[in-house]
């Protein structure tokens, strides 16, 4: 569930508007949004990067150094962080994950 659907700018809601989204399945799905939060912070991406297996490091520094247009590798990095932060964060307040999932 993408973050931030709780407080659509006014684009967001014509582009809804436009796919002909049900405002109640928009809804619905707010509630289950996390709020939009700010970039990550760099406490956290250094703690996210000392967690990471070294295999995974080398793997990653690899595709970095090999590839000719690394643009995708930075947004699949910054993905992977947001969602590990997301993930320790849920962990640490104790939230449930009540969503359903196909397993």
């Amino acid at each position: 569930m993408p973050s931030g659907l709780g407080a659509l700018s006014a684009a967001q809601q014509m582009l809804a508007s436009f796919l002909r989204l049900d405002p109640d399945l928009v809804c619905v799905a707010s509630e289950a949004s996390r709020p939009l939060e700010p970039a990550l912070s760099p406490q956290s991406i250094e703690a996210w990067v000392r967690g990471l297996p070294d295999r995974d490091k080398i793997e990653l520094l690899v595709q970095l150094v090999a590839d000719d247009d690394p643009h995708h590798l930075h947004a699949e990095l910054i993905q992977r962080a947001t969602q590990a932060v997301e993930t320790m964060a849920d962990h640490a307040s104790g939230r449930p994950d009540a969503r359903r999932t196909v397993e």
